[in-house]
């Protein structure tokens, strides 16, 4: 059999063919990387390198380090950060000029914004991770089949879960917090057939089809997460609105 040998291409510095060997700096990834030799040992393009190994910073890689480390740690400040974002967005947007239009906006409500965090944190992620578990198991222990599974619990979700479960427990709770009656609120505002569960239909229908049909389990509270960020700062915007009737 005849040894073939690399020949280096003429002209081709010495420093510039050993860096083609190198790790690389690019913008924040460490990266190895090797090229397909062509004919007659032409040197490697930009075209053909193919990048074999990247590390830097990954926000999902870092949540699923995290939550395997302390899930529910992980998922409690998560859910905590995101309610105090969306009603952050909510106050922003709703935030009244003077009586003209056109006096500076009003400042943040922090008070109002740390109980959206505690709600997130301290209620909303601990009965979803027990919730999204109990509807697996009784769903997918009947079901086999993955489209039927999905649809039916998107279902529950909607008609069971959301009006006689989620909603009388965020507006309750909410008003408990701000010192008004929790009762008359859970019922007025989140119980049953409302104009909050008609809106809540029409975000979470296709999202929770999303949600229970491609999302791993394991990302399914952060991802439902990132997109309550617009549905949080509606459900403020209503909650304000009741406190603001309310008087209190």
């Amino acid at each position: 059999m005849r040894e073939m040998a690399v020949v280096p291409r003429a002209g081709l510095p010495e420093a510039r063919s050993r860096s083609l060997s190198r790790p690389a700096r690019l913008g924040g990834f460490s990266a190895v990387s090797f090229c397909s030799q062509g004919r007659e040992g032409e040197a490697c393009s930009w075209r053909n390198r193919r990048v074999v190994r990247a590390s830097a910073f990954d926000p999902f890689v870092a949540y699923a380090k995290a939550a395997e480390a302390a899930p529910m740690l992980t998922r409690s400040a998560t859910c905590g950060v995101l309610f105090a974002v969306s009603d952050a967005v909510a106050q922003l947007g709703a935030a009244p000029r003077g009586f003209d239009g056109d006096g500076p906006r009003r400042g943040l409500d922090w008070a109002r914004l740390g109980r959206y965090s505690l709600f997130g944190s301290l209620v909303n992620a601990p009965i979803f991770t027990a919730y999204y578990s109990l509807l697996d198991n009784l769903v997918d222990g009947f079901v086999g089949v993955a489209g039927v599974s999905t649809v039916l619990k998107v279902l529950v979700d909607q008609l069971l879960w959301t009006p006689f479960v989620y909603l009388p427990l965020f507006f309750g709770v909410m008003a408990q917090w701000e010192g008004r009656d929790a009762l008359r609120e859970a019922k007025e505002r989140g119980w049953g057939i409302t104009p909050v569960l008609v809106a809540n239909w029409k975000f979470w229908f296709p999202v929770l089809t999303i949600t229970f049909g491609l999302v791993p389990k394991d990302l399914r509270i952060p991802f439902n997460n990132v997109c309550a960020i617009v549905w949080t700062a509606h459900l403020s915007q209503v909650q304000s609105q009741s406190l603001k009737s309310s008087g209190a």
